[in-house]
């Protein structure tokens, strides 16, 4: 699959996201006021950057397969590829937290994690954000299902079973730990796929999806499915409830994918998403992904011991943290990523 270059803008985005959400939580989640309104607040919907990585991935994987007939050996090929792109950096990311954390039940922890059982097992997860690669693989195991469905009953209608089957499964798994799981990530994936669905198979240039309002209306989208996830505003009771809780995420990722159709439709959004700078976060995002949480906790017991949780200044530590986290994820970039593009094992 050749890269378009404007998802490493949105890879860039969503990663810097995650790092800023977890630097607001570790100061304690302060408000900045500027007359009257906290502009931390809208910001934390880039926190839901691992939401807008799991469309993307939906987007890469149907372009990857959608034009081969699946079959155990190009099954097996698939995820021999899949594994190859994400296990060297998580692997050896993981060896190193816990040699460097001095972690309980070591041997145990990495082997869970090197199975992709971390979200299944929250306890033995060897770094929180590691959570996101178990659904992530096994969204790999499971996505040439949905080609082999859609052999038989088309893709249109493959991709209409599974949007169902993701509000459903949302409906029924509403407690806070299916949010780290594959069950309540199906909208996610499916939202992905349809936007290389259409992507594939209509001409869009004279569609709608290129103006300007659609950007915007799939930025409001996404806003008001953040709002609606705010335990705050739901509650946890309730037919009602549970209707905002499985509601909530399919507004959050569809905005998403309006703003990634957007993007690769619209001349000046791909551009502007595709310069120097933008592509090489985005190149080594995942590396940014993998290391920012640990890099985090180095920097506030050791750069700043002063700094204790629950305090401290968001945007001066959020670039502190840059910092060291840009050179140690381009390192771990050239080291355990590299190789899969030079070979173009995809």
């Amino acid at each position: 699959m050749e890269r378009i270059k404007a998802l490493d803008g949105w890879r860039a985005i969503a990663a810097l996201g995650v790092v800023w959400i977890h630097v607001w939580t570790y100061c304690g989640n302060p408000s900045l006021l500027i007359a009257g309104f906290d502009i931390y607040k809208p910001l934390a919907i880039i926190g839901n950057g691992v939401d807008f990585f799991f469309v993307i991935s939906g987007f890469c994987l149907y372009l990857v397969l959608y034009k081969k007939n699946i079959d155990g050996s190009v099954y097996i090929n698939y995820i021999k590829k899949r594994w190859l792109r994400i296990a060297p950096a998580f692997y050896s990311a993981a060896f190193i937290i816990v040699f460097c954390s001095l972690a309980s039940n070591a041997v145990l922890k990495l082997l869970v994690n090197f199975l992709f059982l971390q979200n299944a097992f929250p306890l033995l997860t060897i770094s929180a954000p590691f959570w996101s690669l178990g659904v992530e693989f096994h969204f790999y195991i499971l996505l040439p299902l949905f080609f082999i469905l859609s052999n038989k009953i088309k893709i249109r209608n493959t991709l209409i079973v599974f949007f169902i089957i993701g509000l459903i499964l949302n409906f029924i798994f509403i407690q806070d730990e299916y949010r780290y799981q594959l069950v309540t990530k199906v909208i996610h994936f499916t939202v992905g796929i349809t936007i290389a669905w259409l992507y594939t198979s209509r001409d869009l240039k004279e569609s709608n999806y290129h103006k300007r309002s659609f950007f915007i209306l799939s930025i409001l989208l996404a806003f008001v499915g953040r709002f609606l996830m705010s335990r705050q505003f739901v509650g946890d009771a309730g037919i009602w409830s549970r209707c905002f809780i499985a509601f909530a995420p399919v507004f959050l990722v569809v905005g998403f994918g309006g703003m990634l159709l957007h993007t690769i439709i619209n001349s000046k959004t791909f551009t502007f998403l595709s310069n120097k700078i933008m592509s090489f976060l985005g190149r080594i995002s995942y590396s940014i992904y993998l290391w920012h949480s640990f890099l985090l906790g180095l920097v506030g017991k050791i750069v700043l011991p002063e700094l204790k949780w629950g305090s401290g200044d968001p945007i001066a530590l959020f670039f502190i943290v840059q910092l060291i986290l840009i050179p140690v994820s381009y390192a771990s970039y050239l080291l355990f990523e590299r190789f899969y593009f030079s070979k173009k094992m995809q």
